[in-house]
Parts: structure tokens; sequence; C-alpha cells
């Protein structure tokens, strides 16, 4: 699933960041979380934020090591003000895995 990144680490916890929606007085967002191990999942987003995209590329080339392309929009959640969302923010970076 591109929204979903599962690193699996032989020998040490294997590593989960994906999303999930939660409801914020009247409004359902969606934070952002990573979870390691069998440890409870950590949200990496507050809830004032709220995850538009989330999608992870395998962008490995022949021999190269491995590289994860990251595109992320989020929005403001204005949970207690008149409007519900704004200011959308994109960031999109590319990862290289060391071993």
């Amino acid at each position: 699933h591109p929204g979903v990144l599962m690193l699996d680490y032989p020998g040490a916890n294997d590593v989960v960041v994906d999303t999930y929606t939660k409801t914020v007085g009247s409004l359902t967002i969606r934070k952002l979380r990573l979870k390691e191990g069998s440890a409870a999942a950590v949200d990496l987003t507050n809830d004032d934020v709220t995850v538009n995209n989330l999608v992870f590329r395998n962008i490995t080339q022949g021999s190269e090591p491995n590289s994860i392309q990251i595109e992320l929009t989020f929005s403001a959640a204005r949970v207690n003000q008149s409007y519900d969302f704004n200011e959308d923010i994109t960031v999109e970076t590319a990862v290289t895995l060391r071993h």
C-alpha cells in the first residue's frame, strides 16, 4: 500500500509508518503514526493537523542502496474555529536506507 511503510529489520523490531483516522470534536482527521515492534503506535502529528496524502515509493535503481521517496500533504485542522481546514503543505523528499 503506498500509504504504509514497513521496514523489516532482521533480528530487530520491525517499524511501520502509516495513518489512521480520529474524530476530534466535529472533525474527522487523519494522523501520522509510527509503530516499532509490539510497542504501542506513537502519533507523529497532533490534533491540529490532518494528513491529506501520504505516499511511499521505492525508487531504488539497480544495485544502489534501497531508497524511498516520501510525499506528504497535510493541513491545519481548526477544531475550535469557524473554518475547518486551510494552508495545505506538501513535502517531498527521499531517503536512502543504511544497514
